[in-house]
């Protein structure tokens, strides 16, 4: 029912599914990484690989150090948050550096779904990719490693 025809990246993104196209504005790819950190963060796996498959056949458009910087960023963001849940919006706002309440109360619902374990084990696995992104690794980086990279932190 959509008419994809005039704009060739909003075609391209359909294939992800009309559901998230009606949540994101398409402008640009950072809707498209914040899409991924909120899938990511709610452990809505199968469309991370989606949104995360689109970025490796793009990867001109959608360097991949900047979304390991990205997601580590989110994940750094979940940690302070989880780590200190105690806090008032204003403390955690300081401590943080997010000042849009919104934001917080959604790192604060997001922070149920993940232990701090399982964040530090994230953040680990983030830095391993990035640094094979960014050739500091004896191993070449392929564009399909942010699909491997989603799988390993789903188990």
């Amino acid at each position: 029912n959509r008419q994809y025809a005039q704009n060739s990246e909003a075609f391209k993104v359909a294939l992800l599914g009309d559901s998230m196209i009606e949540n994101a504005q398409l402008s640009d790819g950072n809707d498209l990484g914040s899409l991924l950190q909120k899938e990511l963060g709610n452990k809505n796996y199968d469309k991370a690989f989606r949104i995360s498959k689109y970025f490796s056949e793009n990867s001109k458009k959608y360097p991949p150090q900047l979304i390991f910087a990205s997601l580590h960023n989110y994940f750094l963001n979940l940690f302070q948050v989880k780590s200190n849940l105690k806090l008032s919006s204003g403390e955690m706002s300081k401590l943080t550096g997010i000042y849009q309440g919104f934001i917080l109360n959604d790192y604060r619902k997001v922070s149920v779904n993940y232990t701090l374990k399982e964040i530090v084990n994230i953040l680990g696995t983030i830095k391993n990719y990035d640094g094979k992104s960014k050739g500091l690794m004896k191993d070449k980086y392929f564009d399909s490693e942010l699909l491997q990279f989603i799988s390993e932190i789903k188990t």
